[in-house]
Order: C-alpha cells, then structure tokens, then sequence
C-alpha cells in the first residue's frame, strides 16, 4: 500500500472522488509526488485488493503508529466498501515500537505471525476511518474505546491524533530551539525518539519544519 493518510485534509473528505482528492492534495503537499506517481504507483494497490479472492484470508501487517494506523482503517474501510468479507488478520510487532517491523528478524517475524490477531468487528474499524477522516474527534474516541478490549494500541493511536499536529510540530520546535544543528538526519532522529507515536517519515518531518521557520 502505498499511502500516508496520516498526512490528510481533516474534515474534507471526499468519498466519491477520493483517489482523486488524495493525487491531487498530496501533489499540492510534496514536490517529490506527482498526480501521476499517485495514478500510476498507488491507485493499482487498491484495484488489486478488489480483486482477492473469496475467503481467502487476508494477513494486515501494520505497526501500532498513527501512521500505519490510519492507513489500516482505510484498507478495512475499503475492503468493505468493496464487498470483500474475506476473514482479516491484523499481525503487529509487540515490542520495539519505534522500528516497528524494521527490527525482527525473520524468526521474530514468523512467531507474530503465529500470534496474528483476527478482526471480527470490521465495522468498527470502518468506523475509525470514517470518524477519522471527518474530524470527528470524539465518536473516534468513543470507537477507540469499543475495540480496547481487544485492540488496547489503539487508544494510544487515538490520543495522538487528538493532539496532531499541534504536538508534533511543539516537539519539534522544542527540538529546533535547543539544538545548534542544522542537520536534518539529526532533527529527524531526535523527533522520532520522542513522537514515534506517530511514525513520520521525513517527508512529512521536513513539511513540519519548514511550517515550524515559517512560524520563527
């Protein structure tokens, strides 16, 4: 899947033109994407998750950031959308959250794949998606906390979009404030040691910093 719906127009969603909106909106936002790199890289991802086959089980390999987060609450969304009630399977790493998948090695990686977690309320997490796209902060609490018992990651997820962006360009600052670097590998280090929470990546990071010397 190739998305970052972390990085959204909050409150203007578009479903009935929504790989339109998001070709467009993210062409607007970074230089290094264009309306086609959308069409041509993205939009086939989503045409080839309509196309599973019947209950053949589908295996969601997504970190507990609000990143991965967002981008599995539309994958579910969509599924359904899509009419596809193939059984879903949601495999996460436990531990490590800053790195993610990025840390386990292949034995680590079967063993949670062992322990793979099955989604019985997919509405709930369409929920989530449709919550989270209209800005609609608090019936996405109220979701969260229907899927704690299960999902209790998710929680944390919530509250970090509760608080996005404000608190991550406020680390940021904080981080830009003190340091005498201007070096961005270590800017964007010292970021996600502190918001991994919210797993950016330096696109994002960098479209934060140029708001934080806009705002100096």
């Amino acid at each position: 899947m190739r998305e970052c719906l972390i990085d959204f127009p909050f409150g203007k969603w578009d479903d009935e033109n929504f790989f339109e909106q998001r070709a467009q909106y993210l062409s607007e936002t970074y230089e290094e994407i264009s309306i086609r790199d959308y069409e041509e890289k993205s939009i086939p991802e989503f045409e080839k998750m309509k196309n599973i086959p019947a209950d053949v089980p589908v295996n969601l390999w997504f970190e507990d950031d609000l990143f991965c987060q967002a981008n599995l609450w539309y994958v579910i969304y969509f599924l359904l959308k899509a009419k596809k009630d193939n059984p879903l399977f949601l495999i996460r790493p436990k531990n490590n959250l800053r790195y993610g998948f990025g840390n386990l090695n292949e034995t680590d990686l079967s063993n949670i794949y062992q322990q793979k977690t099955h989604i019985t309320k997919t509405e709930l997490f369409a929920d989530l998606w449709q919550h989270y796209a209209s800005d609609e902060k608090e019936q996405l609490q109220k979701t969260a906390e229907q899927l704690q018992a299960t999902f209790p990651f998710i929680t944390a997820a919530v509250d970090a979009r509760i608080n996005y962006p404000h608190q991550p360009i406020s680390t940021l600052k904080k981080i830009m404030q003190i340091s005498s670097s201007d070096n961005f590998s270590f800017i964007f280090n010292a970021f996600s040691e502190q918001e991994f929470i919210y797993g950016l990546g330096d696109w994002q990071v960098k479209k934060m910093i140029k708001q934080v010397k806009n705002d100096m």
